[in-house]
């Protein structure tokens, strides 16, 4: 199944309850004050850096994941483990909150951000 990244940044805005711009700078100036965590175009979201606690961590793994199955995916991507539950836990993101709609991922939309993952090209420019 193909996916593109139209279909992921509509996924991640609506899990974290982003679809408009305020909503979305607030969630990710938390994630990142160096402004490196972002989903608004492929080139960011590739390039996405979360540093909430201090410790910068890149979402997205710059690693050939055509190469992998899918349950390899899920492993090797840290916004993947961010996303699904780890060890019996709900996943770390997005943490739910009160008055908003945000929600956790159901396994299609996982299966969606694979599929979109799996079809980049690599070595990725830029990375």
């Amino acid at each position: 199944m193909a996916a593109t990244f139209e279909q992921v940044r509509d996924i991640l805005n609506t899990l974290a309850d982003t679809h408009d711009i305020d909503a979305r700078d607030q969630v990710y100036g938390r994630h990142d004050a160096q402004a490196r965590f972002s989903w608004d175009d492929e080139p960011s979201l590739l390039k996405a850096i979360a540093d909430p606690r201090g410790t910068a961590t890149r979402l997205i793994p710059d690693i050939d994941y055509a190469r992998l199955s899918p349950d390899q995916v899920k492993v090797q991507c840290t916004m993947l483990k961010m996303l699904t539950p780890q060890n019996g836990n709900d996943p770390a993101m997005p943490r739910l909150r009160p008055g908003t709609n945000r929600r956790y991922a159901s396994p299609d939309e996982i299966d969606v951000i694979v599929a979109w993952l799996q079809s980049l090209p690599f070595p990725r420019p830029d990375a």
